[in-house]
């Protein structure tokens, strides 16, 4: 296995009990063969042996979990379907009557009510923003 930082991928696995099986099958063979190519020579030993054995001789902690995890994604990429992401849309559907102008005249009168809502300690003045912020609305 690489000595690369594996990031996640986002990826969505659907999982029922026909895919475990061949997941489970999948990540044995890739373990087996990541000890393999690392140790360079071919052991009786069974799996559970072998990875036991490299864990207590390596002191790269962090490069076997690095290595382990990458062979559960590629076991996963290899046995499980993947969900298909939403497209990211937006927020809210636009109809055609809608113009950026409309959006400026909105902005404009949104402001307008916060300057009015906002002035509560001089009436005259609340009633000067309360005015204009009507006006404004009714355009």
């Amino acid at each position: 296995m690489s000595h690369n930082n594996t990031k996640p991928t986002g990826q969505k696995f659907t999982v029922n009990t026909k895919s475990m099986e061949k997941y489970q099958g999948n990540i044995r063979r890739t373990v087996e063969k990541t000890i393999r190519e690392q140790s360079n020579k071919n052991s009786e030993d069974d799996l559970d042996e072998r990875l036991y054995k490299r864990i207590l001789t390596d002191n790269h902690t962090a490069q076997q979990i690095e290595d382990f995890s990458e062979a559960m994604r590629r076991a996963c990429e290899q046995s499980l379907k993947t969900t298909k992401t939403p497209k990211v849309t937006n927020k809210y559907k636009s109809v055609p009557w809608w113009t950026k102008e409309l959006t400026e005249l909105r902005k404009a009168t949104n402001v307008l009510r916060r300057k009015y809502q906002r002035t509560r300690d001089n009436a005259e003045q609340r009633e000067k923003n309360k005015e204009t912020y009507l006006d404004q609305k009714s355009k």
